[in-house]
């Protein structure tokens, strides 16, 4: 049942063009690694 639920949300995200939701959210995932790397290196400074 869960399954068929993750079908129908994967159908959904393909007619409204998943590749451009895939792209928002490979962009969000890098600025956030970056972020992050940011920190670490301004924590290790101080």
């Amino acid at each position: 049942m869960s399954s068929f639920k993750l079908f129908d949300f994967l159908g959904h995200l393909q007619s409204r063009g998943a590749f451009s939701y895939v792209g928002e959210l490979q962009t969000l995932i890098k600025t956030s690694i970056v972020r992050s790397i940011i920190l670490t290196i301004l924590v290790l400074k101080s």
